[in-house]
């Protein structure tokens, strides 16, 4: 599968699935109390970390191995086994000192049923895995959505029926029952299913490190609203998350699908032999040349886009998406970097980097929230991800074996369409706001202005995008 083939796939997948896990918590919001979707949330959170570690690495490691044999394919499915086996019997073991912390016996039944997931995921992770190892995205893509279906259909009827909150991890249940069953209708004869322990070693030490780098990955999601909540309040706890959550968006809408493809797209090329430096610095020029402009079009629309999605009472989030938008642009170049060492065989590195940039942001954030600025803590967010970028850029730079001026020479174009987008976005938001007019009217007439210009200045400055946006145009004529 081409790699264009496979983002696309992607990207549809990807879309279907927001749309209907949006729809699904609208009707859900209607037949479930909030109350009731709490004891669900709490049990989930509950085994958030168990949640960072149950695969054990298992899944990238199978992307990543460059010679995949029987013997580390069975030891890959014995480690992913034995980790949810324990996973499992710490999470139902656990379930009742849960409950009786919160007094809502609710928590208990929630985490029983939950353990169960840790239970079915082997037994498709391996299939999945090597399904992504060797780009076939279209079954990845079925097996996503039907499992999103299912959790989707399982949720509503079970609601319906008056089941709760355990409606809700009934769902999470079949989801991951689905999941396994349909990637096992794509199953490959030369995967084996019985276990094997001789290449248990190799497995582990790839799966240990991959295991602290996402515990690290959590605590870092996490330590904001850890420190924000203590030595501020929790109403700034909430302005600071909704901020963040606008971020989301591009993650969301762009990432996640070039996330699902970046590491094994650049596995496959290391096992062939080809320019991983060359394909990663392409990469990141695509990358910026959509995230740049984004975000600093985010940061122009950040006051219309609050008022409409969040209302008036939020207006005090609107200068920390400005900070936000900054913090992220200067990270966007780097958005693959784990992907790229990992498939390099530098996934120590990938730990070191967020074990390293834990308490770099903590204290950070601590600085900031003594001075009892929120905005001032969202500022931190920027010298954050501006040490994270350079760590990683000496990382980049020292494996892949590229200088700061190849990089720049990579992203000039983005940093002219990002210029081009914003002079003419500007103006055109200025004079929304000098007219009054209503804030889906600046958000559209926004839009519309940073589209175009975006388009314009991808063309004008023979941007890589403008390929892309060439080849979707062609695709469409021809289809008419």
């Amino acid at each position: 599968m081409t790699l264009r083939k496979a983002l696309l796939i992607n990207f549809a997948q990807n879309y279907g699935i927001i749309a209907l896990q949006f729809a699904g918590s609208i009707i859900l919001a209607r037949l479930l109390s909030p109350g009731e979707i709490g004891i669900f949330s709490v049990a989930s959170a509950l085994i958030a970390l168990a949640q960072a570690v149950r695969d054990f690495g298992v899944g990238q490691y199978i992307i990543q191995e460059r010679e995949l044999t029987r013997e580390r394919l069975r030891a890959a499915f014995s480690v992913s086994l034995l980790v949810a086996v324990v996973l499992a019997a710490i999470t139902a073991g656990l379930s009742g000192v849960a409950a009786d912390f919160y007094r809502e016996p609710g928590v208990r039944n929630v985490m029983l049923v939950l353990s169960l997931n840790f239970l079915l995921i082997p037994f498709g992770q391996i299939t999945l895995g090597y399904l992504q190892r060797e780009m076939n995205f279209a079954a990845v893509a079925q097996v996503k959505i039907g499992s999103t279906v299912v959790h989707f259909a399982v949720s509503l009827v079970f609601a319906y029926a008056g089941h709760s909150y355990m409606s809700l991890a009934y769902a999470s249940l079949a989801n991951v029952l689905a999941s396994a069953a349909i990637a096992n209708l794509h199953r490959p004869a030369e995967i084996p299913w019985r276990m094997g322990f001789g290449e248990v070693r190799r497995v582990l030490s790839f799966g240990s490190l991959s295991v602290v780098s996402n515990l690290a990955g959590a605590l870092a999601k996490g330590t904001a609203d850890l420190v924000v909540g203590r030595m501020m309040s929790l109403v700034a706890v909430g302005l600071f998350s909704r901020a963040g959550g606008l971020i989301e968006i591009f993650n969301q809408g762009v990432m996640n699908a070039l996330w699902a493809v970046a590491l094994p797209h650049f596995s496959k090329t290391v096992r062939e032999g080809g320019d991983v430096r060359g394909d990663y610095l392409r990469s990141a020029g695509f990358i910026t040349g959509v995230a740049w402009p984004f975000f600093v079009v985010l940061a122009l629309l950040g006051q219309p886009v609050v008022l409409l999605l969040y209302g008036e009472g939020w207006k005090d989030c609107i200068p920390l998406v400005k900070w936000f938008c900054l913090a992220y642009w200067v990270i966007a170049p780097f958005y693959l970097f784990s992907s790229v060492l990992i498939a390099i065989g530098q996934i120590g590195k990938v730990m070191w980097v967020e074990l390293a940039s834990l308490p770099v942001q903590f204290g950070l954030y601590v600085v900031g929230a003594l001075t009892g600025d929120l905005e001032v803590v969202a500022a931190a967010s920027v010298a954050y991800q501006g040490f994270k970028a350079v760590f990683v850029y000496l990382l980049l730079s020292r494996y892949l074996g590229f200088r700061l001026a190849v990089l720049a020479g990579a992203l000039w174009r983005s940093l002219g369409v990002t210029v081009g987008t914003a002079v003419i976005t500007l103006p055109v938001v200025m004079l929304s706001e000098s007219i009054h007019a209503a804030v889906w009217l600046q958000i559209l007439l926004g839009g519309v202005a940073a589209t175009l210009a975006w388009l314009l200045s991808i063309f004008v400055l023979r941007h890589p995008l403008r390929g892309e946006a060439l080849a979707l145009i062609g695709r469409g004529v021809a289809v008419r």
